[in-house]
Parts: C-alpha cells; structure tokens; sequence
C-alpha cells in the first residue's frame, strides 16, 4: 500500500514539473502610435496697404501644410478672406487687401496620418499698413431730387472733379452708420480713412454723374466721394451730411400682391467651402412670385415674434432703410438683407445661408420677410418656419444634381456674404 501511495506521489510532482517546464503563450507587441507634428512658426516677411507675405520653417515629418486667411471684426465675428488652403511651399502671399486692417493667418502641418498627425493650428496676426493721402485731388458735387413712386426717391449727382483727378469713386450711405456731426472730422467709430477705404473698393464713377433710386423719403444719409491722382493716390474726402426730400402727401398706403416663396435644407457647414466649423447651415432658396421684383428678408427671430406685431409694423421696418443695420427692431437683430445682394442662377431663385451654433440644436425660430412689386409698392409681410435638427447632419456627398447645383449655390452665396460666423440664437 505505502508503495502503491509512493508511485502516485511521484506520478504527481512529476507532471507538475512538465506543466512548469511548459512555455508561456506569446504576448501582442502594441503598435506605435501616431504623434501629432509640432506646429509651423509663421512669420511675417512683407506687409503693404493691400498685401501679406509669410513665411515659415519646414516642420520635421510634415507632408504639407493647409492654411487660411481671416479678418475678425470688433464683434468677434469672423470672415474667412481665404479658405482653407493645402501647400507644399514655405511662403503664402495675399493680395487685394483692405490697408490698415488686422488679419489672422492660421496654420498647421500636415501628417501621412499613419506615423504622424495633423498639428495644432498655429496664428499670425498681421496688419495691412495705412495709406497715405494728399491734399488733393478734389471731386465737388451738386445734389437734386426727384420722386419715384410713394416709398422711394431719386437722388441724383453731378460731379465736378479738379485737373488732378484721373478717376473718382462716390457713395450714398446711412447717416448714423458713420457720424451725426459732419463738422467733426474725427468720425466715431469710424475714420475718414474708413470712408476712403470704403469708397475705393467701389467701382469708379462714370460720365461725372450718380443716381441712386434705394433710398426712402426724409431721411438723413451722408453723400461722400474721393479723387484719384494718375499714380493712383486717392486724395482728400469730400463728404456732407445731407436728407432727401420729404414724402408726397398723397399715396403711401397702397399694398401690392407680390409674395416670396421660400423653402430651405439644413446641412453641416462642412458641406461649404471655406464655412466655419461644426455649425447648422441653414441655406434658403427663394422664388418671387405674383408679381415680386424684389424682397427683402431677415431670420433668427423667436417663434412667435411675427404675430406679436401688426403688419403695419412690419411694412414700416422692411421699408425702412436705417434696418439694413439692425437699428429698428428693439435693437437686437442685425438687420434685414435685400434680395439685389442674393446670388441668382437664373434670375428667378435667390439663394442664401446663414450659420447657427451647434448649441442651437432642436430649436425654432422665424424668417420673416416682405416682397415689392416692379413700382417698388410692397406686398404683405410674412414668415416662415425653420426647425434645426437635433443633431449636426453628417457631412454627404451629394446623392443627385439638384443637390449639387443647391451645394454650388450655397457656396456662392458663402463667398458673397460677410456674415460667415456661427451665431447662437438671439436673445
């Protein structure tokens, strides 16, 4: 029996050995994974009035770089100047720039994806340098009215310019945009420099005479115009606060029947070129109908808010040029936009898009608009309905071509408009 128990025992230890002596199972080696690149270090090599050149070293792994140029105004608002560009170089030069203006360069290096990623952006502001101006060349100016019909007038200009001009450019604008006190030369907030610069990205003058059919009766607008010398200096502003004639005592209540239809798709802004990042962008199609030459329209209202107000009121805001700047309605909204500024594929659909954060997701709001007829004699107000999703859409590739020729005109209509900024609803 001990034996019996002893030839176990051995049997045991002796297969506890060989369990032992057995290999372990190999382990995976974890892949390396890929590192993002260090930042480019952009630096400005040439800046004029109207040009940028940068530069920058070549980062290590780096297989290109994408870049764009931005102008951010005192708002925070931001408008790309430059979509998102790739390059294999080391320089970036922009030109047609606006003088004494700050811009932002941003830019990053790219990776294979594989062994190295993307970098973080990288920035360079940069400011265009201011022009100089002379004395002269002089441009003088008569103002005439005329009526149009019961809500528009006709200014009309002559110009006189002195021997020194070889072109001249002249503007009609909204008089408390820039300044009520013409006989202060420092304008707040903006600058005679301001209203130069503003005039020079005009096309010219011609045959020495202006007519501007847009603006209402009795209302208070600044006329201003600057020479340009054979060198192409511009010379010193002439500028007058003036106001145009008072409205004819009879008419002004007639109302037509033109009408704007409106539909609309909400996407990712990843769909447009150029359109900031990660937002809802809300492209509208228009059509005028019944008669309509033109309309104008504005949205980012609160559900609701149209029914608040009469129509009366709504006629009297839409008519009223100074709420082109958002300076009528409560003092929260940006102001109404004009279907002669809308892009138009085939002159009978406008198009336009406007950008909302993502923090809006699931909300509603209201475009209310309102149409005039060929005299220029508005229809009635009205609104539309727009619901965001819940979610940002994915971004698709267009399954057909009516969603291409949509894509291609809300780019055109991005490219257009200055308003590219994701905004959060109004308050």
């Amino acid at each position: 029996m001990k034996k019996l128990l002893s030839l176990l025992l051995l049997a045991f230890v002796a297969g506890a050995c060989t369990e032992d002596e057995s290999s372990p199972e190999p382990q995976p080696v974890p892949e390396p994974q890929p590192e993002a690149l260090t930042q480019p270090a952009p630096v400005q090599t040439e800046v004029t009035e109207n040009t940028l050149s940068v530069a920058w070293e070549a980062v290590e792994g780096a297989v290109g770089y994408v870049y764009t140029l931005q102008y951010r105004n005192e708002h925070g608002a931001v408008t790309p100047i430059v979509a998102e560009t790739e390059t294999s170089e080391l320089t970036a030069s922009f030109q047609e720039l606006v003088p004494a203006t700050e811009y932002t360069l941003r830019i990053k290096a790219r990776g294979d994806g594989e062994t190295t990623l993307d970098s973080a952006w990288a920035e360079l502001r940069a400011t265009t340098q201011s022009p100089a101006y002379l004395s002269g060349p002089w441009v003088e100016f008569e103002v005439s009215y005329a009526e149009r019909n019961s809500y528009y007038c006709t200014i009309d200009v002559t110009f006189t310019p002195n021997d020194k001009t070889t072109a001249y450019y002249a503007s009609c604008v909204y008089s408390s945009y820039f300044d009520d006190d013409p006989d202060n030369p420092d304008f707040i907030p903006n600058t005679e420099e301001d209203m130069i610069n503003y005039l020079l990205a005009q096309k010219p003058v011609a045959d020495n005479h202006m007519t501007d059919t847009s603006w209402g009766y009795a209302y208070d607008f600044i006329l201003a115009v600057v020479g340009v010398d054979a060198e192409g200096n511009p010379g010193k502003l002439h500028w007058k606060q003036l106001r145009t004639m008072d409205r004819p005592s009879t008419g002004g209540s007639e109302q037509s029947e033109a009408s704007v239809r409106i539909q609309h798709v909400v996407i990712n802004s990843g769909e447009l070129e150029g359109a900031p990042e990660s937002c809802f962008a809300a492209v509208y199609r228009f059509e005028p109908v019944d008669g309509a030459r033109t309309f104008r329209y504005e949205d980012g209202y609160y559900a609701g808010d149209f029914a608040k107000k009469e129509p009366s009121a709504w006629r009297d805001y839409f008519t009223n040029l100074s709420n082109a700047y958002g300076e009528g309605y409560d003092g929260y909204y940006s102001g109404w936009k004009s279907s002669t500024l809308l892009e138009s594929s085939d002159g009978l659909y406008y198009y336009d898009v406007t950008f909302w954060d993502a923090s809006m997701a699931g909300e509603t709001y209201e475009v209310i608009y309102m149409a005039f007829d060929e005299a220029g004699v508005p229809g009635a107000p009205g609104s539309y309905t727009v619901t965001l999703p819940d979610e940002l859409p994915a971004i698709t590739v267009p399954e057909n071509e009516s969603s291409t020729d949509l894509l291609r005109a809300a780019n055109a209509a991005l490219q257009r408009q200055p308003r590219t900024v994701c905004i959060p609803f109004r308050h």
